[in-house]
């Protein structure tokens, strides 16, 4: 990660992805920053998560038939996606990279994976206890 050049803005940006417990959309920085008193438009919001995702100070998130979050958590780490209210929430499994490149032979540089499940919370709310 090279030096980031912080502007004001930018720096709101940040602390609110790091302040925060969940994965937040551009949407949900962009609501948050205007409760904050934070004048800023959408289009600036973007423009500057793409630099921090660029510079390594934050790690985008994509998911298939969903906005795209934000992650503080720069280690290497799986996900957990709520098929119903879509929470995201990290989890780590030991020795996956090394698994599969023992598995398929091949060295793995990166990877980004995101399993779905109904979280506990969507559940009982429908009544499936299980």
């Amino acid at each position: 990660m090279g030096v980031i050049i912080m502007s004001k803005q930018r720096d709101e940006i940040l602390k609110i992805i790091n302040n925060s417990k969940e994965h937040l959309t551009a949407e949900e920085i962009f609501l948050l920053c205007k409760q904050g008193g934070i004048e800023i438009s959408i289009a600036t919001i973007y423009r500057n998560l793409g630099i921090l995702v660029k510079n390594g100070a934050v790690k985008k998130l994509s998911i298939i038939g969903e906005p795209d979050r934000y992650d503080k958590n720069l280690t290497m780490h799986e996900h957990f996606v709520c098929s119903r209210c879509k929470k995201v929430i990290d989890i780590h499994i030991d020795d996956l990279k090394e698994i599969l490149t023992k598995k398929t032979g091949i060295d793995i540089d990166s990877y980004d994976l995101c399993m779905h499940y109904v979280c506990p919370e969507c559940k009982n709310k429908e009544g499936n206890y299980e």
